[in-house]
């Protein structure tokens, strides 16, 4: 119950905060164009669904290349 609160009211200040901005909702980072990393996308799904495969997946690149696209 108080991890819900705590979210509830870090949601409330992101909301305030993007209504200041004058936006309904922030977004941190512009959605992919359709298709985009497919292959990627397919790879670290087969890497998930295989339990015999390693455990972790090392996402790197240069700067700007789409990294943080994953995380959203």
């Amino acid at each position: 119950m108080i991890e819900n609160s705590k979210a509830s009211a870090e949601q409330k200040v992101l909301d305030e905060l993007a209504s200041a901005l004058g936006r309904s909702r922030l977004s941190l980072c512009k959605p992919c164009m359709e298709g985009t990393r497919s292959a990627v996308l397919q790879e670290i799904e087969n890497c998930i669904k295989n339990i015999d495969d390693h455990n972790i997946i090392w996402i790197r690149g240069p700067p700007g290349v789409g990294k943080s696209a994953f995380g959203s």
